[in-house]
């Protein structure tokens, strides 16, 4: 589970900054207030504000209007926005003035860069620089315990213990080391279940995992696929797969949230349900630690 580089902008020093506490203290209120008053889904919710404020909500003028509520807008400024001229993709037809920022709704593959970020590796290199091996336990971000800093900001959003949270590689080669470990084909125990639409490189790392034990992927490697017309899975038909063939599931690898749809899954039950048929679960947070409140 990877933390980009989101949380790292509140780091001044080792020690939490004044900025960061405002900052976490901020983002709680919000939170606190916004999930206290949500009974609706997202949807009606959003149907009601803009009755409520009597504009369509498929307009600029609702989507502004939205912003000039948000408590959290200003954090906007903290972020490095690309401009559109600077992305391939724009149809440069589209670009209206000089400077003009993109429209970023990419976040589920690659965060938006802190602009405090460039001063904590200019930091780092130069600490680096003026002190050789020496910046592995001296001056700014010692290299071996630069990753202990920012464990108590990763337990506040993952809701766990400081002693619990590891940072280390990246999202897949984690996942490897976890399948190589929990991943362990016996008899007739031998088959694994993923969703369908996973994203890629989990698909991918499930797929090598299940041929790396010399088994044959089309027929052990259970793909968990949304009805018919539907765009996202029902959960009723993960706890029936879970039933029907539990016996012989050796590891279910699922997403906290769907990346391609961001459908939430039941977390809690389907672990109880899966432990319940001797399965053992590992859950891939990625997408959902910065997007939903979690209780680890």
């Amino acid at each position: 589970i990877t933390a980009g580089g989101t949380a790292f902008h509140e780091l001044e020093t080792p020690d939490d900054s004044a900025e960061g506490r405002e900052e976490k203290t901020l983002f709680d209120e919000h939170h606190q207030k916004r999930t206290g008053s949500m009974k609706n889904t997202p949807r009606q919710e959003l149907l009601s504000l803009a009755k409520q404020w009597e504009l369509k909500p498929n307009t600029i003028e609702f989507a502004r209007r939205l912003d000039s509520e948000d408590p959290l807008r200003l954090f906007r400024e903290r972020f490095s926005v690309p401009k559109m001229a600077d992305v391939s993709v724009v149809d440069p037809k589209f670009i209206k003035e000089p400077g003009q920022e993109c429209i970023y709704l990419c976040g589920h593959s690659l965060g938006l860069k802190p602009r405090t970020a460039d001063d904590h590796v200019l930091k780092v290199l130069d600490n680096w620089g003026k002190t050789g091996a020496e910046c592995h336990q001296h001056g700014y971000l010692p290299a071996a315990t630069c990753d202990l800093y920012p464990r108590k900001l990763m337990a506040d959003i993952v809701g766990a213990d400081p002693d619990e949270i590891v940072f280390m590689n990246g999202l897949t080669v984690n996942l490897h080391l976890l399948m190589m470990t929990y991943y362990r084909p016996q008899g007739k125990r031998c088959k694994m279940v993923i969703e369908s639409y996973a994203f890629p490189s989990d698909m991918y790392a499930a797929q090598s995992q299940v041929a790396h034990h010399g088994l044959d992927v089309a027929s052990n490697l259970l793909i968990l696929r949304p009805r018919q017309g539907e765009q996202l899975l029902r959960e009723e038909d993960i706890y029936e797969l879970i039933e029907k063939d539990g016996d012989s599931i050796a590891l279910l690898l699922l997403p906290g949230v769907q990346y391609y749809t961001g459908q939430v899954f039941d977390v809690p039950g389907i672990t109880t349900a899966a432990r319940k048929k001797g399965c053992i679960i590992l859950w891939d947070m990625a997408q959902i630690s910065f997007s939903a409140w979690m209780h680890l």
